[in-house]
């Protein structure tokens, strides 16, 4: 996990001296992503107690 979030910091750092919109941007996706993830996992919650 260290060296996947190293090389996303320093995506998110270069781009961002350039512009400071990409920061914004990144952030955006970094919610947009966990909105995602948390929906998959109430997907995985309700199937779980359908099995049973």
């Amino acid at each position: 996990m260290g060296a996947i979030i190293a090389a996303i910091d320093w995506n998110a750092v270069v781009p961002v001296l350039l512009s400071g919109g990409v920061l914004a941007q990144g952030l955006g996706a970094m919610r947009w992503v966990a909105r995602v993830e948390m929906r998959l996992d109430k997907l995985e919650k309700e199937q779980d107690h359908g099995k049973d």
